[in-house]
């Protein structure tokens, strides 16, 4: 039978979040790269330098939107396996487990955002951090994770 922590433990975290697309994350990226072209006309660069710029924030843009997305993740305990579900452009979902390493909350005036970093040990051995904007799911389980990352252990954070 496995170690399953009781219903009173301090570690016992019953977490099941089903992520959805972040708007404000793309508002974010749009925004720097409307800065940095405000910059660079003000530099007065000649048309190659343009078409440059343009390729990078076509090919930024293109890899953001096809890079692996978090769908949902979830945990009983904070000690325990995460299990972490994911998807990568048109392929199928993959499930990743792995254990909470570090936790961290960013407020950024127009959106917050959780850090969540895993160590993750299957499929293979490595790093994961997860962004988790607040617009990706409701209010009362960001509240949850807003939670974990103040009041987590040290070890955490």
């Amino acid at each position: 039978m496995p170690n399953r922590p009781s219903s009173h433990s301090k570690n016992r975290l019953d977490l099941q979040i089903d992520l959805g697309f972040s708007y404000r994350r793309w508002w974010i990226l749009l925004g720097v790269v409307a800065c940095f072209s405000i910059l660079l006309l003000a530099a007065n660069l000649s048309w190659w330098h343009w078409l440059v710029w343009l390729l990078v924030c076509v090919g930024l843009m293109a890899w953001w939107a096809m890079e692996r997305r978090i769908v949902s993740l979830g945990t009983q305990s904070i000690d325990e396996l995460w299990q972490i579900e994911s998807v990568l452009f048109a392929q199928p979902k993959q499930l990743w487990q792995g254990y909470l390493v570090k936790v961290w909350h960013a407020d950024l005036g127009v959106a917050q955002v959780i850090g969540l970093q895993f160590f993750i040990i299957l499929p293979k051995k490595r790093s994961m951090t997860v962004l988790i904007f607040d617009d990706m799911l409701p209010k009362n389980k960001f509240a949850k994770l807003v939670v974990l990352s103040k009041f987590s252990p040290s070890q955490y954070r």
